[in-house]
């Protein structure tokens, strides 16, 4: 989506950053997207087909006139800003009347309008589900990795109790004094078991 973003997953800067850009990045691709379908539908509207002639050389090097087609739009139409700022007038603008005294009887009103074809950004929601959803695959995979460098690093746990039982000792004083490092183990193939599959 975004080579900043990118970027900023690879130097591991704060997901709170890396969100924050990637929403203003999800923002203006909506918005672009918006504009897009706005274009298609000023073209659709405003296009007429136009006829026109064009002189070819043919194959034995003569010139002959190719009659021709082509979508414009005509001069003297609506441009597409102004037609996609295009407003309509919601509240009349009224003067403020005075009496012979000079006392105000009716307060003027400012007229009102708003746009025909708005653009509505999107909520703060959509914005996180977003973000969420692209960010995952990349969440996941340093959750993986962490999980999987944990394991890596209390192997010799594991390498220690089971030595001890190859040898006839007593497993249940290291399970115990390793009970919590156990657990954090068989959560980290958890981890790593729901996010790979």
């Amino acid at each position: 989506m975004n080579e900043q973003i990118e970027r900023m997953i690879a130097k591991d800067k704060p997901l709170s950053a890396i969100k924050l850009v990637l929403k203003q990045a999800i923002e203006e691709e909506n918005k672009a997207q918006f504009n897009s379908e706005m274009l298609t539908k000023y073209t659709a509207l405003f296009t007429v087909t136009e006829s026109y002639v064009e002189t070819e050389i043919n194959d034995i090097g003569e010139e002959v006139e190719i009659t021709k087609e082509r979508e414009v739009i005509p001069e003297g139409t609506v441009s597409f800003t102004d037609w996609l700022n295009e407003t309509v007038i919601v509240t009349e603008g009224v003067e403020e009347v005075r009496d012979e005294d000079g006392m105000m009887i009716t307060p003027a009103v400012e007229e009102a309008t708003e746009l025909v074809r708005p653009y509505v950004p999107l909520t703060a929601d959509e914005l996180e589900a977003r973000a969420t959803k692209y960010l995952a695959p990349f969440i996941n995979k340093n959750k993986i990795t962490e999980a999987k460098s944990y394991l890596s690093k209390t192997d010799w746990i594991i390498a220690k109790i089971a030595e001890a039982n190859v040898t006839g000792g007593d497993v249940t004083p290291l399970t115990q004094q390793y009970a919590d490092e156990l657990v954090k183990r068989e959560e980290a193939r958890t981890t790593i078991n729901e996010l790979e599959s």
